[in-house]
């Protein structure tokens, strides 16, 4: 290790977690990106097929609240989601690790961090995987009729969310260390059906959204020995908001058998603030071993992010009083998320003796998705119905644009489910599913350039394979 080995500064926030639908690696979630589909246990049956054109309970308020104007009894329905993901990582390595690199960015002067960091990362560090720890989503909704033509609702839920963890000596700790996000929804709604054929139903979205992400940056001293090994800093920021959206449904049946549901959910801007905060690295006095004596800075960090707006086509059709066909589609506008900025106040100490702010800063270029999905049902007797069905996801991120936070591919997933009807008031639903996407392949460059203080952080490649287990449990009481 070279005798100069230059003072690199912190991490920058990786945001197109916080961002990129708060992007929490893939893992959870069922549609692209990170959205999460776990609101209803007999939606969950049919691969959410024909979630807008079909009410089978008052899980129809987040599915369509137009589907409301079907229910004619008072009810309520509520469950919990279990999610268990696997991670494999393939062939995972530091790369582009810039060894000399530009600072301040954009000034033409050259530091060196030192000749063998990237060997070093690579050899002690590691890609275990399994980074997301097992997940359990709630769910709940309330319908009641007002009148022949009017219902209302209510119903809480997670749009996105969830959480993922890399080990400390992970290889691509640079690129990411920990993302948790946590979305909840309260959507009060009214329908109103015109006639047999026709109906509508609207009501705004209430959502809290709040979100922890971490990464590290490689700490270099100025005159520091030869045997001297430079340390991570870790940073971190925390943030949240409450905005509002709003969510509405068309729902019309031209023939007694067939029916197609419209739902559109519309964007959410969040204004995130919250705090930021970098550890281990040195105090300005340059002193190598004041990395390891776990120095912090704090100060205040904002984000702003928008969650996709998105439109879900639905199509049932019954077929006789025992099999019933369920198809799909859903549109989502993640090409909304370009690029994402951060702003922070921390004073963070520089070479030359000044100070700066981090404000990191990243490019994501999502594009638009597409979530297929097919499924059937057959009822055995009144007292049960079996259900089965398939879905089809693209990704947001393509091999040029994917990152260790979003390492997400095109998705498959294959559900089983049943309903049982206890009595005429009582329905339990359950559903299993099992999920699994193509090769997820990251090829990251360096992010040195993309924050105000230029911190080394290195690139990482690698292959990712995510597959999940899905148990969903639900009981609606009708009154």
């Amino acid at each position: 290790m070279q005798k100069q080995l230059l003072k690199k500064l912190p991490t920058t926030l990786s945001l197109s977690a916080l961002a990129g639908a708060v992007l929490f690696a893939s893992q959870g979630a069922v549609a692209a990106g990170l959205t999460l589909n776990e609101q209803s246990a007999s939606g969950m049956g049919t691969a959410y097929a024909g979630r807008s054109s079909s009410a089978l309970d008052a899980s129809t308020v987040f599915g369509n609240p137009a589907g409301m104007s079907r229910l004619d009894r008072m009810q309520v329905s509520g469950g919990l989601a279990f999610i268990d993901a696997h991670t494999k990582i393939k062939g995972g390595q530091a790369q582009d690790t810039s060894l000399v690199t530009e600072f301040p960015p954009g000034s033409g002067n050259l530091l060196d961090i030192g000749p063998n960091i990237e060997a070093e990362i690579n050899a002690q560090g590691t890609n275990k995987g399994n980074m997301v720890p097992f997940s359990t989503i709630p769910f709940g909704y309330f319908v009641m009729p007002i009148d022949d033509s009017w219902h209302f609702g209510m119903g809480i839920y997670a749009p996105l969310g969830g959480k993922s963890k890399f080990e400390d000596s992970f290889v691509g700790r640079y690129q990411a260390r920990k993302t948790e996000v946590t979305m909840v929804t309260f959507q009060p709604t009214i329908s109103y059906k015109f006639n047999d054929m026709f109906s509508v139903g609207v009501g705004p979205t209430v959502s809290y959204l709040d979100g922890t992400l971490s990464s590290n940056s490689i700490v270099g001293v100025p005159g520091a020995p030869a045997d001297f090994t430079p340390a991570d800093a870790l940073y971190t920021a925390k943030g949240n908001d409450t905005a509002v959206g709003a969510n509405v449904g068309i729902l019309f049946q031209p023939y007694e058998n067939t029916t197609f549901g419209l739902t559109y959910k519309s964007e959410t801007r969040f204004k995130l603030s919250g705090d930021a905060k970098l550890e281990g690295h040195p105090e300005e006095n340059n002193d190598p071993l004041n990395a390891a004596l776990g120095a912090k800075y704090k100060g205040d960090a904002k984000l702003k992010f928008t969650a996709p707006e998105s439109i879900d086509l639905s199509f049932t059709h019954k077929f006789d009083d025992q099999w019933t066909l369920y198809a799909g589609a859903v549109w989502t506008r993640w090409s909304r998320l370009d690029e994402i900025n951060i702003t922070d106040n921390l004073s963070i100490p520089l070479p030359d003796g000044s100070t700066s702010q981090v404000n990191p800063r990243e490019e994501v270029n999502f594009k638009d998705t597409w979530a297929y999905s097919i499924g059937g049902s057959y009822q055995v007797n009144p007292e049960w119905v079996l259900r089965a069905g398939f879905a089809l996801d693209t990704s947001a991120a393509s091999d040029d644009t994917r990152s260790v936070r979003t390492p997400i591919a095109e998705r498959k997933a294959i559900t089983i489910g049943a309903g049982w009807n206890v009595t005429q008031d009582l329905t339990i639903d359950a559903a299993y599913g099992y999920l699994w996407e193509s090769d997820a392949k990251v090829d990251q460059g360096n992010k040195n350039g993309l924050t105000d203080t230029g911190s080394s952080r290195p690139g990482f490649k690698g292959t990712f394979k995510n597959k999940i287990h899905g148990l969903s449990g639900q009981v609606t009481y009708r009154f």
